[in-house]
């Protein structure tokens, strides 16, 4: 079989990429788009579930440059899918930062 488009992996890049293509117009008005989606936890186990990352706005303000909106939009979208889908692996904490001294911060 051909397909229009193949995601390797069920990581959380793939998932998000995957749920960010669903909501796409020209997608849902495509009757005939076919997407193929290959991963096996066997032979190679998702790297979400066996990293550490962390997802936040720490420093990130609007319009201080495109980069800056850009990774701002993304942390919202990214928001937005772990409150839908609850992806494995990822977990909403709350941050703490801490310092010795006025210095370190």
């Amino acid at each position: 079989m051909i397909y229009d488009l193949i995601v390797v992996g069920n990581g959380l890049a793939a998932q998000t990429f995957l749920f960010e293509l669903s909501k796409s117009r020209d997608v849902k008005q495509s009757q005939n788009f076919s997407i193929a989606q290959i991963y096996s936890e066997e032979i190679a186990a998702s790297c979400s579930l066996r990293s550490t990352a962390t997802v936040c706005l720490s420093g990130i303000e609007d319009d201080v440059s495109d980069l800056g909106n850009e990774l701002r939009d993304s942390y919202y979208l990214f928001e937005d899918f772990q409150k839908i889908y609850l992806p494995a692996g990822v977990e909403k904490v709350s941050r703490l930062v801490t310092y010795t001294n006025d210095i370190k911060i």
